[in-house]
């Protein structure tokens, strides 16, 4: 992760602002989804991206995981496609 955010940060200016945006808040949320054992915030954190995302948050805290995968994978397709220009 650290690499992405080095070339992420390396193209500010030469990329969209919206698509810099949103994929540095992509990585930083991925950063804190994988944290073994997140406290209460880093856990509503994930939640609020995951609602931005999907329209909607996790109903239970056992299903955060795969909400914040799928909310990811939703998110690089569009961020693909923006960059396409569709």
């Amino acid at each position: 992760m650290d690499q992405q955010e080095t070339k992420l940060h390396a193209l500010k200016g030469e990329l969209p602002e919206d698509f810099y945006n949103r994929f540095d808040r992509l990585l930083a949320v991925t950063r804190l989804s994988v944290v073994p054992k997140g406290d209460d915030k880093t856990r509503e954190q994930v939640a609020a991206y995951i609602k931005s995302v999907t329209g909607s948050a996790p109903q239970q805290e056992k299903d955060l995981r795969m909400s914040a995968a799928l909310a990811f994978s939703e998110e690089a397709v569009r961020l693909e496609m923006q960059l396409d220009g569709h």
